[in-house]
């Protein structure tokens, strides 16, 4: 506990019997894994953030039948709790991305860099979009990069007829537009497969690609708007080993909102009573 006041970690696991004991400034977060059986301890909970004025928040996952439970702590804490879905592993994803690149321009807005060890490592031959790379994947983890260009294709298979309807696609990133590719994870294709292919097409950088999506008989890519004058004149064909693959853009969707149809209002139905008759 005193490691977590000192800040020499960020997260803290604890019980309900340690919740109420806890006491650190300026606690941004609360999550609760699940709801307690006494709101009380609820409030407990929720009441280590955003003390003495300061600002808090407090996420609880629910599901289920303790969705009647969260309304029973509203009706105790006199507070209406927003709602939210859990997002997909390709938004935390793409989230990560962005903090990554906010905190890369933020250093380089500042100014003043260093670019000794950059210089020792260009003597030695290695290309500056390399080194970049490099140490993205160090802070970030893995980059997708280009393939060599003397290793082939994998062969792509004849696509299964596909819907023509336009696919259940999330809004692409701003900036950005889905392209469609009629190449599918039967082909045994990778995303970074999927790059390469959009840049001998295309003629366009790796780093335009965002986020990729494989599935059977056709893949997705959201790619800059910048580079996509082409396809906005007409899908294009590349050929490949076994075939050939057309690459298309996807038309943006007007996404309408329509609310889930799950109330907790705690409303039911009255019985109906009936007289009996003597």
């Amino acid at each position: 506990m005193n490691k977590f006041k000192k800040a020499e970690f960020e997260f803290l696991v604890a019980t309900d019997v340690a919740a109420r004991g806890i006491d650190v400034d300026d606690l941004e977060l609360v999550v609760n894994f699940d709801l307690p059986y006494d709101a009380e301890d609820y409030v407990h909970r929720i009441g280590r953030t955003g003390r003495a004025g300061r600002k808090g928040m407090a996420v609880t996952f629910v599901s289920g039948r303790d969705i009647y439970k969260l309304q029973f702590i509203e009706r105790f804490t006199r507070t209406k709790i927003r709602r939210g879905t859990i997002p997909t592993a390709g938004e935390v994803e793409e989230r990560k991305v962005e903090s990554l690149l906010d905190r890369v321009r933020e250093v380089l807005n500042r100014g003043n860099l260093s670019t000794s060890q950059v210089d020792r490592l260009l003597e030695e031959g290695f290309s500056s979009t390399d080194i970049a790379a490099s140490l993205f994947e160090l802070l970030g983890g893995p980059v997708e990069t280009r393939p060599p260009t003397d290793v082939p294709h994998p062969p792509a298979k004849k696509p299964k007829p596909q819907s023509a309807e336009p696919p259940s696609l999330r809004p692409p990133a701003r900036g950005m537009q889905w392209v469609r590719l009629s190449v599918g994870r039967e082909s045994r294709v990778t995303p970074r497969d999927i790059v390469s292919l959009l840049e001998d097409s295309l003629g366009l950088p790796a780093r335009s690609v965002g986020i990729i999506d494989l599935s059977i008989g056709q893949s997705f890519a959201q790619v800059a708007d910048q580079y996509l004058d082409v396809l906005k004149q007409g899908s294009r064909q590349i050929e490949i080993q076994d075939g050939h693959v057309e690459i298309s853009l996807i038309p943006a969707q007007r996404k309408e909102f329509s609310p889930k149809k799950h109330s907790v209002s705690g409303k039911f139905p009255k019985k109906e009573s009936r007289k009996k008759a003597y």
